[in-house]
């Protein structure tokens, strides 16, 4: 009892000072560290641990996904956003945490603990938000660390039209509290405004505590999180912001509430619900003509079309069922291309990705497309839909070229971007560097095409996937794919009897082909098999087979895809009918 109220004078005294120190200067006049310091030791008097300096801003910083996977900090690139930075809270960890986390940048958190960002938000830029993220789970047995990476938001993103005190208000000194409780965030509330920080500017993101697993051991059962900044589009048109990158100012403190405390969970906020009911769909017809001007553009080349889908599920969905997102976010929809691809320093070896232009269209904020090596998602280069000086590629209306004539919806709500190794001073062209790791990729590299859409304007939050017509891509080449064969697509057997389904493949690339069976419908993969469900074939020309079981009689439909080593690909579906041995 008396080292707790020697504590409290001795605090009380350094609030006075903290307070008083500064004659005839307002606490809006006060420095952002001033003001950091009393949050802290108003705290502290209320018998909270604050872990974290108020003149220590080396906690909040950029970092380079692609440097970090290079340097082995992490083992892959998690799908970063080429030329759209992060910054990331390096949390202080609890000192009787019995388990250390192994990553710099990830912590984990008592049930009513928070961590509190106090500095600046980022100068005028198109976009940036603040994200918790569940970074790993633990799952008894599973591996050898019995854990499981989710890297999926835990809630909303605190984006700039969201986020107090206005979606304008940049370069403004902010409080952000990121916590489940509702103690806690009171206390730190009230510390901040003692402070000296307006009501306006302070948020708190809620940790959701059902979906928050932790103890007050901090072990290795209790979840790893993150806490991430993205940002878009520096709207002086520099690629750091004119230097934030570099010094983004922001504080980090942890904040441990007395060991008495009662824990009481803060509500779980309502999700931005994305969608207006307003689609794109009657752009198709517009998409379409694009397509046949492109193909007819490059009909001396060997034309093979990629299709894309959604890329990783929405967090709430990733947290049910365990699924690693790469770090998404509700702010933003995720496409990618079902099939991977090579690129050569071949001039007429490119990719060209098409469709709408979802900012132009009114479904987002911006638009950006990335390329990725396709082992660890590491991305090489971006364009995006608008830009500010010569910052980045802008792929508006780069449709003219092919379509010069109205669509009925305006040229502009179009694009076609190309993508290559070598563009020299060509328009609308994505440039692919060639290099090792944090460099570029290498010629053999696998590639694939990552599309985001951010924000739509109306919502404040991603679109839907619903509402969007898909970009599509089309892949030209000098050589042609490679052929796939059958003597028949349909084969008939019984349910008992294996049954053996050969195939011939002709390439004029030069090495061998690989190949795979798939089961092609959901609702056949049960009670059917291939043995074996892949192979290769030596030189690329040749034939191969495998052998079909099945444990039920029933019709069933499998796809063969082969390919060489550019990657071209070719694919068809064989259709096996299986009856009962006595029909």
């Amino acid at each position: 009892m008396k080292n707790d109220m020697v504590r409290n004078a001795v605090l009380g005294i350094v609030l006075f000072l903290l307070l008083t120190g500064l004659p005839g200067r307002s606490s809006a006049e006060k420095s952002l560290g001033e003001k950091a310091a009393v949050l802290k030791a108003s705290l502290q008097k209320k018998g909270y641990q604050v872990l974290g300096e108020p003149d220590d801003f080396s906690l909040f910083k950029a970092v380079d996904l692609t440097k970090y996977y290079c340097a082995g900090i992490t083992e892959t690139c998690n799908g970063n956003n080429f030329n759209a930075p992060y910054l990331l809270a390096f949390v202080p960890g609890h000192p009787d945490q019995t388990e250390p986390v192994n990553l710099p940048f990830a912590f984990r958190l008592r049930r009513n603990e928070a961590i509190v960002l106090v500095g600046p938000t980022p100068p005028p830029t198109d976009y940036y938000s603040y994200t918790c993220f569940l970074l790993n789970r633990y799952e008894q047995g599973w591996g050898p660390a019995d854990s499981r990476k989710i890297f999926s938001s835990l809630g909303d993103p605190l984006n700039r039209f969201v986020i107090k005190p206005g979606p304008d208000s940049f370069n403004t000194n902010i409080v952000l509290v990121f916590t489940s409780d509702v103690n806690t965030e009171q206390a730190i509330r009230s510390s901040a405004g003692f402070a000296g920080f307006s009501r306006q500017v302070i948020n708190t993101y809620v940790i959701p505590a059902s979906l928050h697993k932790t103890n007050p051991e901090l072990d290795k059962k209790s979840d790893t999180l993150v806490i991430g900044q993205r940002t878009a589009l520096w709207q002086d048109g520099t690629t750091d912001g004119s230097g934030y990158l570099d010094t983004p100012g922001m504080l980090v403190f942890r904040v441990t509430p007395p060991e008495d405390s009662q824990f009481k969970p803060l509500p779980t906020p309502k999700q931005r619900v994305r969608g207006t009911g307003t689609t794109e769909s009657d752009y198709g017809p517009a998409v379409d003509s694009l397509k046949e001007a492109i193909l007819a553009r490059y009909s001396h080349l060997a034309a093979q079309e990629i299709t894309t889908s959604p890329a990783v599920p929405q967090s709430p969905v990733a947290l049910q069922t365990m699924t690693n997102t790469l770090g998404d976010s509700a702010d933003a929809v995720y496409l990618t291309n079902q099939d991977l691809f090579k690129l050569s320093d071949d001039p007429d070896d490119f990719v060209i990705v098409y469709g709408v232009n979802h900012e132009k269209s009114g479904k987002a904020l911006y638009q950006n497309i990335n390329v990725y090596r396709a082992f660890k998602y590491c991305g090489v280069a971006s364009a995006f839909s608008h830009c500010y000086g010569d910052s980045c590629l802008s792929f508006t209306s780069s449709a003219k070229d092919y379509l010069p004539q109205s669509t009925g919806f305006g040229i502009d709500r179009l694009y076609a971007l190309k993508i290559a190794r070598n563009c020299a001073n060509e328009p609308f062209c994505l440039n692919v560097p060639t290099g090792g790791c944090g460099v570029g990729v290498e010629l053999d590299d696998e590639l694939f095409i990552g599309i985001r859409a951010y924000v739509e304007p109306d919502t404040q939050t991603g679109p839907a996937y619903t509402e969007l017509f898909y970009d599509r891509a089309i892949h030209f080449t000098p050589a042609l794919p490679p052929s796939l064969n059958l003597a028949s697509k349909m084969f008939t057997g019984v349910s008992t009897k294996p049954i053996t389904v050969p195939f011939n493949v002709f390439s004029t690339t030069a090495g061998d082909v690989t190949w795979e069976a798939k089961i092609e419908y959901i609702d056949d993969v049960c009670c059917g098999k291939m043995e074996p469900n892949w192979g290769s074939i030596p030189g690329g020309n040749g034939d191969s087979s495998f052998t079909f079981h099945a444990s039920r009689a029933g019709t069933y439909y499998v796809t063969i895809t082969v390919k060489n080593q550019k990657s071209q690909f070719a694919r068809t579906e064989v259709k096996i009918r299986m009856n009962d041995e006595d029909l």
